[in-house]
């Protein structure tokens, strides 16, 4: 071997030669780092889906075991699912642990489902909360039912007749964005009875 070889071997990789090794490194990694930039935007969406399906989910057990728990069950203010601010859809009066009476309210704010309690002649409102984000505000969640299933409209109704001909609530939430499925309607029996005459 000669010298001048032997010199070129031990002298290292030229700046030429790291620069091509770069350069191509970064032809192949370019492709594969737009891929997992794509897949990690496909899962947050998937999760915020999940996230948006369980607040559902709960929303419905809430609302079953308060309709459950319920003496009587009318509503308030504005058309249900109007989509104008502050429209209280559902009241259920109940008794609590110490036998007083209250009442679970739940309104539809926009696209927000509130649900608070008022209880004792103050009427203050505790334990708020915004049960559920991104319902259609156009979709009307609540629906009165009489003993043949017809519908009772609770703003021509009045809330005493209504409190006496409703058998049942259906619950019908529709989340924007969220694939919807059977089990997002709900259809609860109501237990109360008074001694108005129902008229259909």
């Amino acid at each position: 071997m000669t010298a001048r070889s032997t010199r070129r071997r031990e002298r290292g990789t030229s700046l030429s030669e790291v620069m091509t090794v770069v350069a191509i490194s970064a032809i192949l990694l370019v492709p594969l780092l737009a891929v997992l930039r794509s897949s990690l935007s496909i899962q947050a969406e998937q999760n915020e889906r999940i996230d948006q399906r369980a607040d559902l989910d709960r929303t419905l057990d809430q609302l079953g075991l308060d309709i459950r728990r319920a003496r009587l069950a009318v509503t308030g203010n504005g058309p249900v699912g109007a989509g104008s601010s502050s429209d209280e859809v559902l009241m259920l009066e109940r008794l609590d642990v110490s036998g007083a009476a209250e009442v679970i309210r739940w309104r539809l704010d926009a696209d927000h489902l509130v649900r608070f309690t008022i209880q004792g002649a103050a009427d203050t409102e505790r334990d708020r909360s915004d049960v559920l984000v991104g319902l259609d505000p156009d979709a009307a969640p609540f629906r009165f039912l009489d003993a043949a299933g017809a519908s009772l409209d609770p703003f021509t109704v009045p809330a005493e007749q209504l409190a006496a001909c409703a058998t049942a609530i259906e619950i019908s939430l529709e989340v924007v964005g969220v694939e919807r499925t059977r089990d997002d309607v709900a259809l609860y029996a109501l237990g109360h009875s008074t001694d108005v005459e129902c008229v259909s």
